[in-house]
């Protein structure tokens, strides 16, 4: 099979690990509000290995270093690590959109 005829569907898993990966950001977000650690290093966790299988680094180290955070109960750089986060998904966004030449409009990450 020809780059050209695996293109799409490398799109279409991009597209998918946005998705998802927005779903665990509002997730985190929403275990944040009421401090639920335990379900915030389990969300954590799920973001690292996705965006690790994706090849998202970046997104992937910050998310290993919130669920070590969320563990060891330390509460301090969470907020911190979230904004990171966030930054990180977006940015990986406009990446994955600019690459796979996509006209849809970036949406910021809530």
């Amino acid at each position: 099979m020809s780059l050209n005829q695996r293109l799409p569907k490398v799109k279409i898993r991009g597209q998918h690990y946005v998705s998802l990966a927005k779903n665990g950001l509002e997730q985190l977000q929403a275990c944040a509000s009421t401090m639920d650690l335990n379900a915030m290093a389990r969300q954590a966790h799920d973001l690292k290995g996705m965006s690790g299988n994706f090849g998202i680094r970046r997104v992937q180290h910050l998310a290993e270093q919130l669920e070590h955070a969320c563990q060891s109960e330390s509460t301090a750089g969470i907020v911190q690590l979230l904004a990171d986060i966030r930054q990180s998904l977006l940015a990986a966004e406009i990446i994955l959109n600019a690459y796979f030449g996509s006209n849809k409009a970036i949406s910021a990450v809530a």
